[in-house]
């Protein structure tokens, strides 16, 4: 999910990540996954204030000198 620079700051991501939790859970989800470039700092501490687990980037994941950061995030069943 990405969120348009001059709309961050509203909670709008929070939002949609909490909405879409709900709807995964409620289809019998245990874990959202997700991913980021290594660089993308922003998003890391965005991911890891929403509780994920950050991965350390992993070499040539999007193609040769491409590395990724992963994200998991275990899901309640409250």
């Amino acid at each position: 999910m990405g969120v348009r620079p001059d709309q961050r700051g509203r909670g709008l991501a929070r939002e949609l990540y909490a909405n879409f939790a709900g709807y995964a859970r409620g289809e019998g989800c245990t874990e959202l996954r997700a991913i980021t470039g290594a660089g993308n700092s922003g998003s890391i501490r965005f991911h890891q204030r929403l509780g994920f687990t950050v991965s350390a980037p992993i070499a040539d994941y999007n193609g040769p000198n491409q590395p990724m950061i992963t994200f998991r995030r275990e899901l309640s069943l409250a």
